[in-house]
């Protein structure tokens, strides 16, 4: 399992400043339009996906990133098993969301 300094400190930014949602609360901010980001993990069933690929036709100011990669992202935020999260601060959803890309084009070579 592969670690990254970056990744985990934008991750723990957004942990501690409580703009990070999973599970029932990304829901809620999902249906009220208060997510910038949201980033599909691999463990997203494919029901799920499609449900988030609806909502972001619904919501232009949503970012959408499907992570395939090997970073046990849970993990990180603390959890077994995520399907799903939805940072609140545009400037962290987009660092995280750029590092993510970065990482995916690494482990593509």
């Amino acid at each position: 399992m592969e670690r990254d300094q970056k990744l985990e400190t934008y991750l723990g930014f957004s942990l501690k400043s409580n703009t990070i949602y999973t599970g029932m609360k990304l829901e809620e901010k999902l249906e009220k339009g208060k997510i910038n980001a949201l980033i599909i993990l691999p463990s997203c069933q494919e029901k799920d996906r499609k449900r988030y690929a609806d909502i972001k036709e619904r919501q232009t100011n949503l970012t959408l990133f499907s992570y395939d990669g090997d970073i046990n992202i849970p993990l990180i935020l603390g959890y077994e098993r995520l399907k799903a999260f939805g940072i609140q601060n545009r400037s962290l959803a987009k660092a995280v969301i750029d590092r993510l890309q970065e990482l995916t084009k690494e482990e593509q070579r």
